[in-house]
């Protein structure tokens, strides 16, 4: 019966992110208030240059289910192997990867899980990590926030990775260890 929060309601899609004001029990509840929250970008930066940003995430660096294989392709890939000219030329113009959690697998993240762990301390699984981040080329910035196999609490907002954990990854030019959630 409120015919303003009613035509608040009406401008709701599908993807956007809003806050409800609430009252009620366990059989109903009621609407008071519909809140969107303030997260306008104010000014958009924008460059004349083609540029590509990856986005990878669930490498879990450390475990024996780590797909390194794998892993190594993508490296491979990243540096060009094997591609064709014109191919070789599109990878050239990736200049960010942002690696959005579960980096390493953790030590302790759930019972039984030292079993399944190839390296079994957290700064080892970093290093491992560190390894194949020093393959990548240095003219792309890895931004890397970490997810709840990490070093760092597991509720949101997350700190950036540690250095006494990750010590070769914050000595790279290139990689920028950061909260989650952040702001790029």
């Amino acid at each position: 019966d409120n015919e303003d929060l009613f035509n608040k309601a009406k401008e709701i899609v599908w993807d956007d992110v809003i806050g409800l004001r609430c009252s009620g029990g366990r059989e109903f509840i009621y609407v008071k208030d519909i809140i969107f929250p303030d997260a306008s970008i104010l000014e958009k930066k924008k460059i004349e240059e083609e540029i590509y940003a990856l986005f990878i995430s669930d490498i879990h660096a450390g475990s024996k289910f780590f797909l390194e294989k794998n892993f190594m392709k993508f490296i491979n890939w990243i540096n060009g192997v094997g591609l064709s000219d014109s191919e070789r030329e599109k990878v050239k113009k990736i200049k960010y990867i942002f690696v959005v959690g579960d980096n390493v697998d953790g030590v302790g993240v759930y019972p039984g899980q030292e079993s399944l762990l190839e390296i079994k301390d957290m700064a080892g699984q970093y290093k491992k990590l560190a390894e194949f981040f020093h393959m990548i080329p240095e003219d792309i910035s890895i931004i890397m926030c970490p997810g709840q196999h990490d070093s760092v609490r597991v509720p949101e907002p997350q700190p950036p990775i540690s250095e006494d954990f990750a010590e070769e990854l914050s000595k790279m030019k290139n990689v920028y260890l950061v909260s989650s959630p952040s702001l790029i």
